[in-house]
């Protein structure tokens, strides 16, 4: 009894195993290198700004990130528990300043004062900057005749924290006539429907992992939620983990009038696949590839 126990445990595995290959193994075994041609008309988006080029989130990492001709930035957004919306990966500050403690339990004024540090963990003159502050910065680089557009991530609430986010987000984005230049994404659901139900106008997208073979689910972040298309009707690109990506479920998506990125990449020695955008820690190779920096 016990020999069989183990046997169909082994099977049931196995079978686990190779569903799990089935998602994550058909990049592996694709043609890999992008050239300027096959560059040429995908958006290439700077991860955090370019967090192969800068101090993740940064003013200045943005800056070179602009500089490089990405064709977007990418930032992510929290919360602190007064109320300001500020530009952060990590739901704390351990990692990327010389400070510690959770952002949606600290003032704005206790961030404030912290330094972001670098690569070797050394204090920089850079701050945490907040939304408003990039939004003016991009507004800056738009004036003097910069198209770079901004793509924004709202994090998922630490402990239902973030009530209001959405809205103080699109107040700044309104005061800033911002609309046309700045697109939303998020793992969450009810994010990107309440920013969709608040701002029809702005364009949203919807971040995940991966979705399950021939099941209509998918995993975004941490959860296994249900997928349809006209479940995400208002969503304009599906945005993947680059090793969950296939040819099929590419063209099944632009079948259905959707957009595809993937993240996260480096080098242009990624899994060629006829994505939409590219989101990248490297904006500065890719864009030299392109031929725009």
């Amino acid at each position: 009894m016990k020999r069989m126990t183990i046997i169909a445990l082994i099977i049931v595995l196995s079978i686990v195993a190779i569903y799990i290959g089935s998602i994550f193994l058909h990049t592996f075994f694709y043609a890999h290198g992008y050239d300027k041609n096959s560059i040429a008309h995908r958006t290439i988006i700077g991860h955090r700004g370019g967090a192969g080029i800068g101090a993740e989130n940064s003013l200045t990492c943005l800056k070179r990130g602009i500089a490089t001709g990405a064709d977007m930035i990418e930032i992510d957004l929290h919360q602190t528990v007064d109320g300001v919306v500020v530009v952060s990966h990590d739901p704390t500050v351990d990692r990327m300043t010389d400070g510690t403690g959770t952002i949606a339990q600290m003032t704005y004024r206790e961030i404030s004062r912290l330094h972001i540090v670098n690569k070797d963990g050394e204090p920089t003159s850079d701050h945490v900057a907040t939304f408003e502050e990039v939004v003016e910065l991009f507004a800056e680089e738009r004036s003097k005749g910069s198209d770079v557009k901004l793509l924004v991530e709202i994090k998922y609430p630490y402990k239902n924290a973030y009530a209001g986010i959405e809205k103080r987000m699109l107040d700044i984005i309104n005061a800033h006539e911002a609309e046309n230049w700045i697109v939303v994404q998020s793992f969450a659901d009810d994010v990107i429907e309440k920013v969709h139900e608040l701002a029809p106008a702005i364009r949203v997208e919807k971040l995940l992992i991966c979705k399950l073979p021939f099941l209509p689910l998918i995993v975004d972040g941490l959860r296994i939620t249900r997928f349809s298309y006209e479940k995400y009707h208002y969503v304009a690109s599906f945005n993947f983990y680059y090793r969950a990506l296939n040819h099929q479920l590419i063209a099944d998506i632009h079948k259905h009038g959707k957009e595809v990125k993937m993240w996260t990449t480096d080098g242009t020695d990624a899994p060629r696949m006829d994505v939409d955008g590219i989101i990248t820690d490297r904006p500065d190779l890719w864009c030299k590839e392109k031929g725009k920096e």
